[in-house]
């Protein structure tokens, strides 16, 4: 059994540099990791601060509220690492005389680890969020420390074998986590990030896509929500199982490395909305926008389908699966359908 988180890293802004209003200046800096030394099999991965601010480490005048994603990297010999990343702020105060002004600076509580178990990793970061800034009382034994919560995750904390039972824990809090290991060990777990593909993009559509990452074309996806981008990229690899994308994935791709997007080599990459048009009109590549659930394809670009009469049988299927009410909809009876559909699930 491995480790179920390898590093625990808070990352913040560098005040050392000053206000910047330019997004390509990385105004951030590690200020606490743990182990301070890297582990022999799992190296840390250095500028993992870019990650976790994927618009610039930028001041605000207004206290943003904590939010959650998880960000995709990849090491150079191409094993996956999973970073969870809980983001807020802080006041950042600065000014002299009667020229006093208050900001709020990002902070970011950060984990890395090889296993792609978000829901365990938001627990556990929400526990060392409040545990960071609010403190939290153990009992007898006094205010808990982040020392000991930290501690805990990275030294008693192992991923449990696939098909075991969950793994129930506590990071020494009154607090308690759940690790649901995956059935079988090369397939992935998808849990419902394929059927909100399915959703926003609908079955023609994505059945298309499908089609692109086979064919090794260069894919890239928008959206105002990173988790979105990051469900959609870990969904559409995963239906290729069981092949595996070798290509470069990067869910989350930081402002600042948006020259990336030019690279000769196929790739599935996400990117923030807010920086889709700075980017250059892309001919070589396909766009999905998740939030419009838009889906476009190069005037130049031709993608060999899934041949009939298997598309449209693939299509029936799946929509079945997705949308079991629509095949219903015209039935007289569909009170003592839904009755009996109820009894059989409960059997």
């Amino acid at each position: 059994m491995s480790r179920f988180v390898d590093y625990f890293v808070i990352c913040g802004y560098d005040h050392t540099k000053g206000r910047s209003g330019n997004h390509k200046e990385s105004n951030s800096q590690v200020i606490q990791r743990f182990p301070e030394k890297d582990w022999p099999d799992i190296p840390f991965i250095h500028g993992i601060d870019l990650f976790c601010q994927p618009n610039g480490w930028l001041l605000s005048t207004e206290r943003q509220e904590p939010t959650f994603f998880m960000s995709v990297l990849t090491t150079v010999e191409g094993n996956r690492l999973y970073c969870p990343c809980l983001s807020f702020s802080e006041v950042e105060n600065s000014g002299s005389g009667m020229d006093y002004s208050v900001m709020f600076a990002p902070k970011c509580l950060v984990l890395l680890s090889r296993h792609d178990m978000v829901d365990s990793f938001r627990s556990c970061l929400k526990v060392i969020y409040i545990v960071y800034t609010e403190g939290m009382n153990g009992g007898g034994d006094g205010p808990i420390k982040l020392e000991t919560l930290v501690g805990n995750l990275l030294g008693q904390v192992t991923m449990p074998s696939p098909g075991s039972a969950p793994l129930i824990f506590s990071l020494g809090g009154n607090d308690q986590h759940t690790i649901q290991p995956p059935t079988y060990s090369d397939v992935p777990m998808t849990r419902s990030r394929v059927a909100l593909l399915f959703q926003q993009l609908g079955i023609s559509s994505l059945l298309t896509l499908f089609s692109a990452v086979l064919a090794e074309q260069k894919i890239l996806f928008f959206s105002s929500s990173f988790s979105r981008l990051t469900d959609s990229c870990m969904a559409l690899t995963s239906l290729i199982y069981p092949m595996l994308y070798t290509h470069t994935l990067i869910p989350i791709l930081p402002y600042s490395m948006l020259e990336v997007l030019s690279s000769p080599t196929p790739y599935i990459i996400g990117v923030h909305t807010n920086h889709q048009e700075q980017i250059d009109e892309l001919l070589d590549v396909i766009t999905v926008d998740l939030d419009r659930c838009k889906f476009t394809i190069p005037d130049n670009m031709n993608i060999h389908q899934i041949m009939e009469p298997l598309r449209t049988s693939v299509a029936h299927e799946l929509s079945l699966v997705l949308h079991p009410d629509l095949h219903l909809a015209d039935n007289a009876f569909q009170s003592d359908l839904t009755s009996k559909s109820s009894v059989l699930l409960d059997k």
